[in-house]
C-alpha cells in the first residue's frame, strides 16, 4: 500500500484553502489481489495546504484540486509502497508529448479541468448562497433580538420613572402645595446682640433669633405678626436649674477661697515656713550612719555579729519579735 503527501500554496506563498479528489483511474483488481478496485472518488481536506493521504491502492490514479474555484486534474501511476512526495511523483511521471499530439491531449486536459472548475464553481455558489442566507437570517434574528431588549429596556424605563414620579410632589403655580409638604418646621437660627437686633432680622415665621448675653438673654421664635414688633417673638421658656444658688449667690457668682474653704495665702506661707524648719532639721548622712543600727537574726544558733556592728545596735529576733541588745546574743 502506498501514502501521498504534499503541499498547496497561491504563487504569493499563501496556503490553498480546499480539498484532493483521489479516484482509480478505472475499476480493475486490487493491486495485492482480493477485491476490485472501483471508481469512486475519496475525498481528502487540505489543512494550512497540506494533506497525507490514506494508504492507497498501486496503479493508476487521478488526482484532482479543487480550491477556491481552481480545478487541476493529474493522471499519475501509484507507486508499489512507501509513502511518496506528490510533487515527485508528478514531476518523474510528466512525459513530454510531440506538439500535435501535446496540442490535443493539452486541449483535452483543459476541457477535463474545465468541467472540473466549472462543478467546483457551482459548488462554490450554492455555499455561498446556502451562507448568505444563513448570515441574513443571522443579523434578521441578532437585531430582532436587538429589537426586544430595546423594547423591555424602554418598558422597564418607563415603569422606574412612573414610580418615581409617584414618589415625587406637584407643583401648582411653580408652588408645592402645603398638603404635600412634610410635617416639619424649617427654621434658621439667628444670633443677634441685643433685642433691636432681633427686630431688624429679615425672617419668617417659625425662625428662631438668639441674644446670648445681657438682660435679654433668651431664645425668642417668631410668631404670627410682622418681625418687627416684640409682640411678635416669643421667648422659649427653658427648664428650671436644679442649682438655684451658689454659696448663697446668684445670678453672677464671684467666689473667693474663703467661700468655698480653700487655703488663703497665710495658710500656704504657713505651710511653706514648716516645710522650711523641716529641711533645716533633716539629719546628715553621717548622722544617720553613726545612729544604731537593728540587725536581724532568725533566733537559730548563735548570731555572729557583722562587721561594722557596735555595742549600742540591736538585733531583732524574727522568730519571736524579741529585740536585744548586741551584747545579749553574742556573749
Amino acid at each position: 500500500m502506498t501514502r501521498i503527501v504534499g503541499q498547496f500554496h497561491d504563487i504569493a506563498g499563501q496556503a490553498t484553502q480546499g480539498y484532493l479528489t483521489v479516484v482509480s483511474s478505472k475499476t480493475r483488481p486490487s493491486h495485492g489481489g482480493g477485491g476490485i478496485v472501483t471508481e469512486e472518488r475519496h475525498i481528502i481536506g487540505l489543512t494550512g495546504g497540506g494533506f497525507e493521504s490514506p494508504e492507497l491502492d498501486p496503479g493508476p490514479i487521478r488526482v484532482e484540486l479543487n480550491a477556491n474555484g481552481t480545478h487541476k486534474v493529474w493522471e499519475l501511476v501509484l507507486p508499489e509502497s512507501g509513502t511518496h512526495e506528490f510533487d515527485a511523483v508528478t514531476e518523474s511521471q510528466h512525459v513530454y508529448e510531440p506538439p500535435v499530439v501535446g496540442a490535443a491531449q493539452e486541449a483535452a486536459q483543459e476541457a477535463r479541468e474545465a468541467a472540473g472548475r466549472a462543478v467546483a464553481a457551482a459548488d462554490g455558489v450554492d455555499a455561498v448562497v446556502a451562507g448568505a442566507a444563513d448570515s441574513v437570517r443571522a443579523v434578521v434574528a441578532a437585531d430582532a433580538d436587538r429589537a426586544v431588549d430595546a423594547r423591555e429596556g424602554a418598558e422597564a424605563a418607563r415603569d422606574e420613572a412612573s414610580g418615581m414620579l409617584a414618589q415625587k410632589a406637584d407643583l401648582v403655580g411653580g408652588v408645592v402645595p402645603s398638603s404635600q409638604i412634610p410635617a416639619v418646621a424649617m427654621t434658621r437660627p439667628h444670633v443677634v446682640a441685643d433685642v433691636a437686633g432681633l427686630l431688624a432680622l429679615d425672617v419668617q415665621e417659625g425662625d428662631v433669633g438668639i441674644i446670648p448675653d445681657g438682660p435679654d438673654r433668651g431664645s425668642y421664635m417668631l410668631g404670627t405678626g410682622p418681625a418687627t414688633e416684640i409682640g411678635s417673638w416669643k421667648r422659649l421658656v427653658t427648664p428650671e436649674s436644679p442649682v438655684s444658688s451658689v454659696n448663697g449667690q446668684t445670678g453672677t457668682i464671684t467666689l473667693g477661697a474663703g467661700d468655698v474653704g480653700a487655703a488663703t495665702a497665710g495658710d500656704v506661707a504657713a505651710v511653706t515656713g514648716r516645710v522650711s524648719a523641716l529641711e533645716s532639721s533633716r539629719p546628715t548622712l553621717a548622722e544617720v550612719q553613726a545612729r544604731p543600727a537593728m540587725w536581724l537574726w532568725d533566733g537559730s544558733g548563735q548570731w555572729a555579729a557583722p562587721p561594722g556592728a557596735v555595742d549600742t545596735d540591736t538585733v531583732l529576733n524574727t522568730s519571736t519579735g524579741e529585740v536585744h541588745a548586741i551584747v545579749e546574743v553574742t556573749a
